[in-house]
């Protein structure tokens, strides 16, 4: 047996409740003995209601060895003195006791074994396998008992039998799980724990128990359910078990002394009446247990629901916080690399303008910025794919001839085809020569990314492009296939994964960062389409898509043309990072464009006060003074640059002129070129400076 669990309190806390426990089951134990048999005893000496035995075994099992045989020491006396009083001959007072002590010993150790040392019971399947296993115990002690009477008394072993096993049966189907309940030590909850509660409501289930088998035909037994069903809501699963000893203790006391007339027919002796009072008992304490258990289950499935949305909450934030973090290291890092680009691509760009350059000189120069190219080309992918999965990239559809568009991309990777011996083939169908609504940066974004991996990886044979469109669906169709080495099922399984490339080995023979085509993926299905790959190792491999294309009524924009002839325009450019001031400088001199410069916010603040600019180009990120800051200030002072267009130069590519700062009037991002920078002047200016 099992006197304490594991999560037990101190040993002084632990002394003071089984001492507390030990009286209260000595006091129990004699209430009940008198009880029973002073009112319910026949003349053969068996009462008709014995929940004793259960109550103590139950005990034991709360108690440690030596507090055990305090509590066997005292339910003896109780015996001894109560047999005594009501003049029960020794040896049948001694066959009693003896099969009592033998009946509460060999249930604890049951109890304990079916309870696995836990003292708990969490479910009415669990509460009938208990009273099952020890049923048993009952059935043989009733037989031992009563053939030990009979040879004392002569009266026949079936006087005793029935009487003793329908008394120690059904009390301790009652009495022993109700006492489980109450002595455990780490009860399921309440809803109301105070003693005020407890006496309150305990009081109304006796009140309503009196009225229930009061005499005179007006019993109202209907009361004594709703109120050990409000009892139990109110305490808990020992609201429950309190209900039902205090019911059958009142009931007994009332047939006892003949009140329950009104209640069980005349028809019925007073053996009849106790059993079936006792039956009464176990119905309500299992109605009443199961009702107790089952808000208890809902207590904690809301206690549940609590707790994970506040983990759900916390993870929520949590979330955020590391979106955050790494939305502002994605923005540190790309203005950290792509301030250096800027340098490296533009003095580049212009280096290469010089003419009669050594020819090592030349390829040289082509080399870092095709470098440097692909560098921006990487770090581009890594915030794209930050945007995909943050929802937060931007389609924007505009009406575009769906044929040209596509031409564009392929004629893009004509030269480095030609270079590896490999044929491009357009299959473009008629239907594809239609105007339709797409976003042409995105649709060239994924065009350039699958027709560029089918030309990397195919060494011989076609790179096909394939072209449909249907009007009726308004959806376009395209396929880009390639005779190269193909994939497994299991590589193609890796295809969209982010960071993650075929033949990722240290001898692998192409770059890039893995994540072209997770970011296709992303753009297709931020367009709302669809996306598929075919592939056979050794065979090639076909890559499909469908885009939803409405037909588009309006007629697709001219192609933009910049000017170059923006001789006199004065331009300020606020920037800390000499480079790109020189970058600037270097670029548009060449066009006759008067350039000024400051190095921080303060000085183009002060720069913008003392003359006209035609444009202002302002750094977001610098020192001392922000360029927000900076353009706040010169709008709000009044001067003579307070209607000056200002362009945001920034190498920061999450930048929105419209959410970041709504007073900028574009953004120009670094890494920049020069027909970049020349488009800017003709977008910012007025037609008749920049013409």
């Amino acid at each position: 047996m099992a006197a304490f669990s594991a999560d037990e309190p101190s040993a002084r806390p632990r002394a003071a409740r089984e001492n507390r426990v030990l009286a209260g089951l000595i006091t129990a134990y004699a209430a009940t003995f008198l009880i029973c048999d002073l009112l319910t005893r026949k003349e053969t000496g068996i009462p008709l209601l014995w929940p004793a035995n259960a109550i103590v075994a139950v005990g034991f099992l709360h108690l440690s060895p030596r507090r055990r045989w305090a509590l066997w020491a005292g339910i003896q006396a109780v015996g001894v003195a109560i047999h005594a009083s009501i003049h029960t001959p020794p040896l049948l007072a001694l066959v009693f006791m003896a099969v009592n002590s033998l009946e509460i010993w060999a249930m604890s150790l049951v109890v304990g074994r079916v309870t696995s040392g836990r003292l708990r019971i969490r479910s009415i399947s669990h509460v009938i396998l208990i009273l099952l296993a020890v049923l048993p115990i009952n059935i043989a002690m009733a037989a031992v008992g009563s053939a030990l009477a009979n040879t004392i008394t002569h009266v026949g072993f079936w006087n005793y039998f029935p009487d003793w096993l329908s008394c120690t049966a059904l009390g301790m189907a009652m009495a022993l799980p109700s006492t489980l309940v109450i002595l455990e030590r780490k009860p399921l909850v309440a809803r109301s724990t105070s003693l005020w509660a407890h006496v309150s409501f305990l009081s109304m289930v006796g009140l309503a128990s009196g009225l229930a088998f009061a005499n005179g035909g007006t019993g109202m037994p209907f009361l004594v359910f709703p109120v050990s069903l409000l009892a139990s809501f109110k305490l808990g699963v020992r609201g429950a078990a309190w209900s039902t000893f205090i019911t059958i203790a009142v009931a007994t006391i009332l047939i006892a002394q003949g009140y329950s007339t009104g209640t069980l027919t005349d028809a019925w002796g007073d053996d009849a009446r106790f059993r079936i009072t006792q039956v009464f008992g176990v119905v309500m304490f299992f109605t009443c247990f199961s009702t107790a258990l089952e808000l208890q289950r809902q207590d904690r499935l809301k206690a549940l629901l609590v707790r994970r949305s506040r983990i759900s909450h916390n993870a929520r934030v949590k979330a955020q916080a590391a979106g955050q973090a790494k939305g502002r290291f994605l923005a540190n890092m790309s203005h950290e690399i792509r301030t250096p680009l800027t340098a490296i691509i533009g003095f580049t760009e212009l280096s290469r303008r010089v003419e009669n350059l050594p020819p090592r000189v030349a390829t040289n120069l082509d080399r870092i910025h095709s470098a440097g190219e692909i560098l921006t080309a990487i770090v581009n992918d890594i915030l794209d794919f930050s945007k995909i999965e943050a929802g937060t990239i931007k389609v924007t559809p505009q009406p575009i001839n769906l044929a040209d568009l596509v031409e564009s991309v392929v004629q893009m990777f004509v030269p480095r085809a030609d270079a590896k011996g490999v044929e491009l083939v357009r299959k473009f169908d008629p239907s594809a020569d239609a105007r339709v609504d797409l976003d042409p940066e995105r649709l060239r974004q994924i065009l350039v990314n699958i027709l560029g991996n089918a030309v990397k990886f195919t060494q011989q044979g076609t790179v096909s492009t394939v072209l449909s469109y249907d009007a009726a669906a308004g959806r376009a169709l395209l396929e880009v296939q390639d005779t190269g080495p193909g994939f497994t099922e299991e590589e193609q399984q890796q295809l969209f994964q982010r960071f993650s490339q075929i033949g990722d080995t240290p001898t692998r023979e192409h770059g890039g960062a893995g994540l072209g085509l997770a970011i296709c993926r992303g753009l297709v299905e931020a367009m709302d389409g669809g996306m598929n790959v075919l592939s056979t190792k050794g065979r090639g491999t076909t890559f499909q898509i469908w885009l939803p294309a409405p037909p588009s009524a309006a007629e697709p924009d001219a192609p933009f043309e910049p000017s170059v002839d923006v001789g006199g325009i004065k331009l300020l450019v606020v920037d800390d990072n000499q480079n790109n001031r020189d970058l600037v400088r270097t670029a548009l001199e060449a066009f006759g464009v008067e350039l000024c410069e400051a190095s921080n916010g303060s000085e183009g603040i002060a720069a913008a006060a003392k003359e006209k600019f035609d444009l202002i180009l302002m750094d977001i990120r610098m020192p001392g003074m922000s360029g927000r800051d900076a353009l706040y200030r010169i709008r709000t002072d009044g001067g003579v640059n307070a209607g000056t267009n200002i362009v945001a130069f920034t190498a920061d590519t999450l930048f929105d002129p419209v959410v970041g700062c709504r007073d900028f009037d574009g953004v120009l991002h670094k890494p920049i070129s020069i027909h970049a920078l020349l488009n800017c002047l003709q977008e910012q200016l007025p037609s008749q400076q920049a013409a």
